[in-house]
């Protein structure tokens, strides 16, 4: 016993708090400044040398939110914080609860300056009346005013905002008596439930820590993954990715196949990331079953899987834009204005154009028709060739049934090449920009822990509520053929009480002038 009593003793102990609340703080801080796996767009192993990275996991600094010490620390908090609420709760339930209506201190009624009685969070003022009633009546006009008051009588309304309970007399005489009435005794649990808060959101932090799981998926614009890289947490409910038969080690796969419809890079000044979104579509069985948008701070949910967009990298040089310029055989604008202005090799003249259509994000291998007869596609994308910077292979169909197309080059700093080397074709190719393929980062997680922590944060508020706007008070009223009547008034938050004090003044002096003068 005299063991338990002494774990006990630590247990309820406010040095054990402020030590847990010191090195949660520290290992916070620590987990801020070290990079933390799987939080990076680029791997952690980049950022550290290979020593460096060694002792840090080792130490478990590249995950101290989900390492041993961390939850632990968590644990021994909660065990803290519930033994010192079970150890307090008996005192606080009795004093809100089952203590007896007892008098006022004497000194509170004319011996205590101001300042003593607010330093002792007490109110108290001489009631003046004109006229002086017996003790009996006395009595009876208070027990009439606070029935009214508190709703007691019919049609009665609460008039001052103040419910107390009673009245109760705890101190009567021949010459006198003294009432007693009380409010909010309930309001000092108000800490309890704040405790119980901050319980349930340390619970749900170590049920994500425990069963929760990150991992990062990386996807082509314009393919299908099913496979997540598992980089910390739990694989509870997951199941190892397998290919030809064979497990995988770091890698589990996902029930279902997730698609990079199309990847959006917006940047300032052609260079830096202004912002950056995908379009997922989610594949069931083959079947496209659901699609989202996702951007930075703005994730999608889908079968209890969170996916953020962390990051992204050039997979490769994929896309092209031209511009397909229709010569009109045979015909000539009838002015130099009319004649549209597109580029042309120096002392190569062109012919009339007809019309201009932009092509955007020709991919490779990907066929497109022409007015229904002509056709192209690309089949290779370069990013310099021979100096003369980005350029395109083209195979060119003038028709649908010819078998063997035309195969050149268009330089986007050498405009008119290929027309120059192709006269008579209807077709003329202008290479605007060439653009790499996206391949979107994606940061994958499940925390079970996170609904109890929105729970928690709703008891907490609801805590905070109860800390801010109730309080506890209580009022005497006491009577005597000699002073008169006289009110004090105690409550833990006076700012709080003070104005309702005040108030129930205003209202009870003229009410017993009123009735005196009956």
């Amino acid at each position: 016993m005299a063991f338990i009593d002494k774990i006990w003793r630590v247990l309820i102990s406010v040095k054990l708090t402020i030590s847990l609340l010191v090195g949660l703080t520290f290992f916070s801080v620590v987990g801020s400044l070290i990079a933390q796996q799987g939080t990076t767009p680029a791997p952690i192993e980049t950022l550290y040398s290979p020593e460096t990275l060694k002792w840090l996991v080792r130490l478990g600094l590249v995950d101290i939110f989900h390492s041993g010490y961390f939850v632990a620390g968590v644990l021994t908090l909660a065990l803290n914080l519930i033994a010192c609420s079970i150890e307090r709760l008996p005192g606080v339930w009795r004093q809100a609860f089952h203590t007896p209506s007892k008098p006022a201190p004497e000194a509170v009624f004319g011996e205590w300056s101001e300042e003593q009685k607010r330093s002792q969070k007490f109110l108290s003022q001489k009631l003046e009346v004109s006229s002086k009633p017996t003790v009996a009546e006395a009595r009876a006009l208070l027990k009439l005013f606070f029935g009214k008051n508190n709703g007691a009588s019919s049609g009665g309304r609460n008039e001052t905002n103040v419910r107390l309970s009673g009245p109760s007399f705890v101190k009567e005489s021949s010459e006198g008596f003294e009432m007693y009435l009380e409010r909010g005794r309930y309001s000092r649990l108000g800490v309890y439930i704040t405790h119980l808060s901050l319980l349930v959101i340390m619970g749900g932090a170590v049920i994500g820590a425990l069963f929760g799981f990150e991992g990062a998926m990386q996807i082509e614009e314009g393919t299908r993954s099913a496979w997540i890289q598992h980089n910390k947490g739990s694989r509870l409910g997951m199941r190892q990715y397998r290919e030809n038969g064979l497990p995988l080690k770091g890698l589990l796969g996902l029930p279902f196949e997730v698609e990079c419809e199309q990847f959006t890079l917006e940047t300032y000044d052609g260079s830096r990331p202004k912002l950056f979104k995908s379009v997922l579509n989610f594949y069931e069985n083959d079947v496209k079953v659901a699609t989202r948008e996702i951007a930075v701070n703005h994730p999608t949910v889908y079968k209890g899987l969170t996916f953020y967009q962390a990051s992204f990298s050039e997979a490769s040089l994929g896309k092209a834009t031209l511009r397909v310029f229709r010569v009109a055989k045979g015909r000539q604008p009838s002015s130099a204005a009319d004649a549209p202005k597109v580029p042309s090799l120096v002392g190569e003249k062109l012919p009339p154009i007809d019309s201009v259509e932009r092509v955007e994000n020709i991919r490779l291998n990907d066929l497109y028709r022409v007015d229904g007869n002509a056709a192209f596609k690309l089949i290779q994308i370069e990013k310099d060739i021979m100096n003369l910077g980005p350029a395109v292979r083209v195979q060119y169909f003038r028709t649908r049934t010819e078998k063997k197309p035309q195969e050149f080059w268009i330089f986007k700093n050498l405009p008119g090449f290929d027309f120059a080397h192709r006269k008579g074709n209807d077709l003329h190719f202008v290479l605007e920009d060439t653009t790499p393929i996206y391949a979107t980062g994606l940061s994958v997680a499940r925390d079970p822990g996170v609904w109890v922590v929105w729970i928690g944060c709703g008891i907490l508020v609801l805590a905070l509520f109860l800390a801010l706007y109730t309080f506890h008070s209580r009022i005497w009223i006491r009577f005597s053929e000699k002073d008169g009547f006289w009110v004090a008034g105690w409550s833990n938050k006076l700012f709080l009480f003070e104005p309702k004090y005040q108030k129930l003044l205003s209202q009870l002096g003229p009410f017993l002038e009123k009735e005196l003068k009956v």
